[in-house]
């Protein structure tokens, strides 16, 4: 019985600790760092949001709410590495190659030169390990990969910003 409780307490941590960096996500504005850190928060939100609101996915929002306040305290956080998540192996080849280029672009001026495009380049690689592991919503999948990719050519091609995430499954 007391492991059962002890369990059942840790989860309710884990669950409040969750809660609380959404919330705090939610209101946080960026103060200092970069244009890219700026983004990148922004980004992160707009994840976390959509995970709590619309797929009561409270893990993966406190995931990502978590990801956008080290951005917003200035810290340069880095796409996620795929050996943090348990993904398909039928997966890992595209996406080490993307995760390479991404790299590449981000250490190559991409956060300087075009810092918004650079951040939803990342976020949405991140948002694709995250689907990719869940490997049940394809649609989601899809988008979150199309978007990365989208944004991969703009750090290429040019600077226009795409539609918030999430845009074209509400409708």
């Amino acid at each position: 019985k007391l492991i059962k409780i002890l369990g059942v307490v840790g989860a309710l941590g884990v669950l409040a600790a969750c809660t609380s960096d959404l919330q705090r996500i939610r209101t946080t504005e960026p103060s200092g760092g970069t244009p890219f850190t700026q983004a990148l928060t922004k980004e992160y939100r707009d994840l976390a949001v959509f995970e709590a609101d619309e797929m009561m996915d409270w893990r993966d929002a406190g995931y990502y709410a978590r990801r956008g306040l080290q951005s917003a305290a200035g810290e340069v956080v880095l796409p996620e590495d795929p050996v943090n998540r348990d993904l398909p192996e039928d997966s890992l080849s595209e996406i080490n190659d993307v995760r390479a280029r991404l790299l590449a672009a981000l250490d190559g001026g991409a956060r300087d030169n075009k810092p918004e495009i650079a951040a939803r380049a990342q976020s949405r690689f991140d948002c694709w390990l995250e689907q990719q592991e869940e490997n049940f919503q394809e649609d989601h999948i899809s988008a979150c990969r199309d978007e990365l990719l989208a944004a991969e050519d703009r750090l290429v091609d040019g600077d226009e910003r795409g539609p918030p995430f999430g845009q074209h499954l509400r409708e």
